[in-house]
């Protein structure tokens, strides 16, 4: 595709603002919702806790789309809603099914954009009340393990709707993401990152059983696959005999897990969690699927960098786990997000005020680890997990409400989904270029990054990001011929020619804190690369 690397014109941002583009902005008014669709069948763990059996359950999603659409094949987005694993109200929250406010909202937004939006639910139940933290562990570890399952089996639906029964929703199977909300982030987290089932195997996943032996809290032969399959083969359920002489199921086999839709791919494209954290940030490898992430700083249940995750349901310590503020700039050095660091640098109104916004950061710890990063936004506008959530104060009693209100004081609709406005206007262009989307006017949001306009590039520079000069050098031998510096928005602000050396030091000069475009010239090559100032 043909790139417009650093200039606008008049003529083009003058259609820009007076065209409505599919993805960017809702470019359709009406929104058909297909409500309570079975995307697979499998145990809920919920009963085991009560009555000491699992039972079977539908596993079902809402799926928005736009009215008047003729596309053929659009882009999915699964929106994963929060909720401590546990059914509302019980896990001492307004929120925690696919009907919340902000869940619906989200998928509605999405769908008017040209997005085929779907809430989906999952599996719940854990044990937060046990005195003993290996057992809230346990437990924990296993109701985000199946909530993986759910994911990777709803993605299989999608795809065995398409080959089997002519594609009712007008899907594209190659361009398949997910936006995790609170819990559902620590779920989107997991599906990006998790695939071989010896990291669910590491130290931190282990514990010492009743008889003294180091074991793991998750088996294959008991909960199945990853994918959500049987182990060792796909097709049989697992679970396991249960030896507690106290239940009434003593002796009998509690199935834990039924394959679904065996033989198809549960790959998915695009990651975005909007709170939660990652279980381990030794899961993401090159493999990862490409990720972005918002969450709030001061988050009081699940950290922005590193710490012991606490559930709002009892505020007991359940194990340690990796904000944002350390994964995503563990993502970025890892390779799984080059398509998002290589291909284009975002510069839409969302993407440069956040960036803005990072590079701003009073607390000289965040910056630190923030400062250059891209695909992050890490929030300063409020001290809260979900400053996107709301709900209908109807609903519950005054008691309930009040509790609620204490982790959320100034919820309301408007709140809730000026958030929403910018989590999706920061969720879309990644989307976009994560995927390979084709869109008009990208050009408008993105410039090329790492661009090669001549030649083979071979070129450094250092610092980056930097507070005084910058060197700027060949590794192949080659001479320096110009530099040139443009702002965010392609205007050329410095240029500097007749270099004809190797290495150039360039002299700030007064250039003002913020992100710009460096274009380096050689006798070999020309090229173009994101340079922060600070």
């Amino acid at each position: 595709m043909k790139r417009l690397i650093l200039t606008f014109t008049l003529i083009f941002t003058t259609l820009w603002v007076t065209a409505q583009n599919r993805y960017f902005d809702e470019i359709f008014e009406d929104v058909n919702t297909t409500e309570s669709v079975v995307y697979g069948n499998n145990m809920n763990y919920l009963p085991y806790l009560v009555f000491g059996n699992t039972l079977a359950q539908d596993l079902e999603m809402d799926i928005y789309e736009s009215v008047g659409d003729d596309m053929e094949e659009r882009p999915v987005v699964l929106v994963i809603h929060t909720g401590n694993f546990l059914p509302i109200v019980t896990n001492g929250s307004t929120s925690g099914e696919r009907t919340d406010s902000s869940i619906v909202s989200t998928c509605r937004q999405l769908a008017k954009r040209g997005f085929v939006a779907i809430a989906m639910d999952y599996r719940l139940g854990w044990n937060p009340l046990s005195d003993l933290r290996s057992v809230r562990t346990g437990t924990l570890i296993n109701a985000a393990y199946r909530g993986v399952q759910d994911v990777r089996t709803c993605l299989r639906y999608l795809r065995k709707s398409v080959a089997e029964e002519g594609n009712p929703y007008a899907i594209d199977t190659s361009r398949m993401g997910m936006m995790g909300q609170g819990t559902g982030g620590y779920i989107t987290y997991a599906v990006a990152t998790l695939d071989k089932q010896e990291e669910m195997e590491y130290e931190k996943f282990q514990f010492v059983n009743e008889d003294g032996i180091v074991d793991v809290y998750v088996k294959q032969e008991r909960s199945g696959d990853l994918e959500g399959l049987g182990f060792p083969d796909p097709e049989q359920e697992n679970g396991f005999i249960e030896t507690d002489t106290t239940s009434s199921q003593v002796g009998n086999f509690i199935t834990l897990n039924k394959p679904n839709h065996i033989g198809y791919s549960s790959e998915v494209h695009f990651g975005f969690a909007y709170g939660g954290a990652l279980a381990s940030i030794d899961w993401i490898d090159e493999n990862s699927s490409p990720f972005a992430a918002c969450h709030a700083v001061k988050d009081p249940n699940a950290p922005f960098f590193n710490g012991v995750l606490i559930v709002p349901t009892t505020e007991e310590e359940v194990i340690n786990v990796d904000g944002a503020g350390r994964a995503i700039p563990a993502w970025n050095a890892s390779g799984a997000n080059d398509v998002l660091l290589d291909t284009y640098f975002l510069v839409d109104e969302y993407s440069n005020t956040i960036r803005d916004n990072n590079l701003n950061i009073e607390e000289e710890e965040v910056l630190a680890e923030v400062e250059g990063q891209e695909h992050i936004w890490a929030i300063t506008s409020d001290t809260i997990s979900g400053p996107w959530d709301w709900w209908d104060l109807d609903a519950y009693d005054d008691e309930f409400n009040a509790d609620n209100l204490l982790g959320n004081p100034d919820m309301s609709p408007e709140k809730g989904r000026a958030y929403l406005d910018t989590v999706i206007n920061y969720f879309v262009p990644r989307f976009v270029v994560a995927t390979e989307l084709p869109v008009e006017g990208l050009d408008f949001w993105a410039v090329g990054l790492e661009d090669v306009e001549q030649g083979v590039a071979n070129v450094g520079f250092y610092p980056n990001p930097a507070r005084t000069n910058i060197m700027v050098g060949s590794n192949d031998g080659s001479n320096l011929t110009a530099i040139e510096i443009f702002d965010i928005q392609g205007k050329l602000i410095f240029t500097h020619e007749d270099i004809n050396a190797s290495e150039f030091l360039f002299q700030r000069n007064g250039l003002s804190d913020g992100t710009y475009l460096l274009k380096i010239h050689t006798t070999e090559s020309i090229s173009t690369h994101k340079l922060v100032l600070r």
